[in-house]
């Protein structure tokens, strides 16, 4: 089994063979549509603690390198980082807590909460 990794018109062919001979043959047109929803994968914590592991914040996904506008609030709703596109976020001089991450894509705001740990 087959699994197509992008939109588009497939052609599935199924032929049978018995004994060194050609069988039956098939052809069936398959179309997957490309998806109208951004896929956007959001990680609900980071590690900014020099180990390299894990030190960064940055929004994943196949609609990742759509990401128009990424902006990254503290709790009392103060911009603290803002970027055109989807550039990662060092938590530098930030404290350890829980902050909210908000992106623009396809004409759609994705808001989530991230922790930042020390």
């Amino acid at each position: 089994m087959q699994w197509p990794d992008s939109a588009g018109d497939y052609l599935i062919t199924v032929f049978t063979t018995r004994f060194g001979c050609d069988g039956d043959t098939s052809d069936y047109q398959v179309v997957i549509n490309p998806c109208p929803y951004a896929t956007l994968f959001f990680p609900s914590s980071f590690t900014p603690n020099k180990d390299g592991i894990n030190e960064t914040y940055f929004v994943g996904g196949k609609s990742a390198d759509n990401i128009e506008y990424i902006t990254i609030y503290n709790r009392w709703g103060n911009r603290i980082f803002e970027a055109d596109g989807n550039i990662p976020w060092t938590g530098d001089e930030c404290a350890a807590g829980v902050y909210v991450v908000s992106v623009f894509v396809n004409n759609n705001r994705f808001t989530r909460k991230v922790t930042l740990i020390r």
